[in-house]
């Protein structure tokens, strides 16, 4: 639950809605959504990778664009939390299905 909706919530707010909304006042929009993405994706790393980095960016760079594009906050929430909760809905999905092949 917090991984998929609380967790969600809180990091759009906070880098898309507190900090990308600075950003937008100082650069242009484009820098602004590499920035805050750029932002995201340090605060997703527990150790230094690439691969991680990469991920964590091109995640925030949808985000912070779907954010800039929209103005509004809550198709980035919304798609974070779809996001997030992916692998809990596929495993779920998959759950079922094998119950319904094994009838």
């Amino acid at each position: 639950m917090i991984i998929c909706v609380v967790a969600p919530i809180y990091e759009e707010i906070l880098f898309r809605y507190l900090v990308m909304k600075k950003f937008v006042k100082q650069f242009s929009g484009i820098s602004s959504i590499l920035l805050s993405a750029i932002l995201f994706s340090l605060g997703h790393l527990r150790q230094p990778s690439i691969t991680d980095f990469m991920t964590y960016f091109v995640m925030g760079i949808i985000f912070s664009g779907i954010y800039w594009y929209t103005q509004s906050i809550y198709y980035s929430i919304t798609l974070h939390i779809i996001w997030n909760s992916l692998p809990y809905i596929i495993y779920f999905l998959v759950f079922v299905l094998d119950l319904v092949i094994k009838l």
